[in-house]
């Protein structure tokens, strides 16, 4: 099926080591939230170690799931959020 923005389903935003996966500001939402990529429901934003899945709710994304390869757990409640393995099945879905 060829890509158009009506069957875009999730971004992915690349940041250097180190920088915050937890605010999905800047060019992954607002690239996911132009007219007509309504059915892009997911951001997912990576350091490479560290992954952040946000859900889409509205013109919001809030994290649903955070998974760091080198501290995995199966919830993060200072986030209030899911953990690795939630991640993992985020990001697939």
């Amino acid at each position: 099926m060829p890509p158009t923005d009506s069957t875009l389903a999730c971004v992915v935003e690349a940041k250097l080591l180190g920088r915050s996966v937890f605010s999905p500001f800047g060019q992954a939402r607002e690239y996911a939230l132009r007219a007509g990529r309504e059915a892009c429901n997911r951001l997912i934003v990576t350091d490479g170690i560290r992954y952040a899945l946000h859900r889409r709710q509205g013109n919001n994304f809030n994290i649903e799931a955070y998974l760091n390869i080198l501290d995995m757990r199966d919830s993060y409640e200072i986030l209030g959020c899911s953990g690795a393995g939630e991640a993992v099945l985020g990001m697939a879905r």
